[in-house]
């Protein structure tokens, strides 16, 4: 009997409605449990299961990125949902602080756990850097930014936080509030402990963050605050139609930013001609 290769999209299974997902990176087992919801879409409990992107994203980071570069960065994963791509940085070498929201941090916490419980039981073991946080988009870690933290570098400020066509401006809701980037919840009473995210990060991941208008303000007042002049931003999405390409355009006629699309040939091979898409940001120079 023929071995089938390993596929992540496996036309066979219902991904959206596993328990858990098993994936090899850096030659290590990766388990990411789900928790599967007839509510899942992308208005609704989103950060519950793994979508595309991130796996596309993660597997990037993995083979064109990889230890050498990772060692000893700090790295930070916003809307990180099940967590993958801050915990294979992590497994690359990296000091990582995985955020969302409230409700998305029962989840993250326990893939963050089964990660670094696989690590420690290596022979010799294996520590992993990971850290969980709640950190809602657009608001300043004990009222400060990387500009003002001890061990950060200079931030360039950003000309203006909004964004064409959106309501509201950045760290507002611009709409109903109870709806967040990826369909999260975000209680107004929910804020962020400060002394994790009160400094400058080496690596911003952001995955299938971008597809909802009413947060892309939010969005960059994060990227504002939380981006040194040396930080690399990753910022991965498939392309649905429903306003990312707003979001592209702002940052690529933006000077505030440099902006690149990872060429489609470096992504992974089952998406390589998908509407997967990939981009490396820096604040200009």
């Amino acid at each position: 009997m023929d071995i089938v290769p390993w596929k992540y999209a496996n036309p066979y299974i219902d991904t959206r409605t596993c328990t858990k997902r098993e994936m090899t990176f850096c030659g290590e087992l990766v388990v990411i449990e789900q928790s599967p919801s007839e509510d899942i879409d992308l208005k609704h409990n989103t950060g519950h299961i793994l979508w595309d992107a991130s796996y596309v994203l993660t597997r990037y980071l993995e083979l064109h990125v990889g230890k050498v570069y990772f060692a000893g960065k700090k790295c930070l994963e916003l809307g990180a949902g099940t967590g993958l791509p801050g915990i294979v940085a992590g497994m690359l070498g990296a000091s990582v602080i995985l955020t969302d929201v409230s409700e998305a941090l029962p989840l993250l916490h326990k893939n963050c756990d089964m990660a670094k419980a696989r690590a420690n039981a290596h022979i010799p073991p294996t520590k992993l850097d990971i850290k969980v946080q709640h950190y809602r988009w657009g608001t300043r870690p004990c009222g400060g930014d990387a500009s003002t933290s001890k061990n950060s570098t200079t931030i360039v400020d950003v000309e203006s936080d909004s964004v064409p066509g959106n309501r509201g401006s950045a760290g507002t809701a611009p709409c109903d509030p109870t709806v967040a980037s990826m369909g999260h919840h975000i209680p107004d009473a929910c804020m962020s402990t400060p002394h994790l995210l009160d400094t400058a990060f080496d690596v911003i991941l952001c995955s299938e963050g971008i597809y909802d208008c009413a947060f892309h303000p939010a969005l960059l007042k994060s990227f504002k605050i939380l981006c040194g002049k040396n930080t690399v931003v990753y910022i991965a999405y498939k392309e649905r139609a429903l306003g990312e390409d707003t979001f592209v355009e702002h940052l690529t006629t933006s000077p505030a930013y440099n902006v690149e699309e990872i060429s489609g040939e470096f992504l992974d091979p089952d998406f390589q001609d998908s509407r997967i898409k990939l981009l490396k940001m820096r604040r200009a120079r």
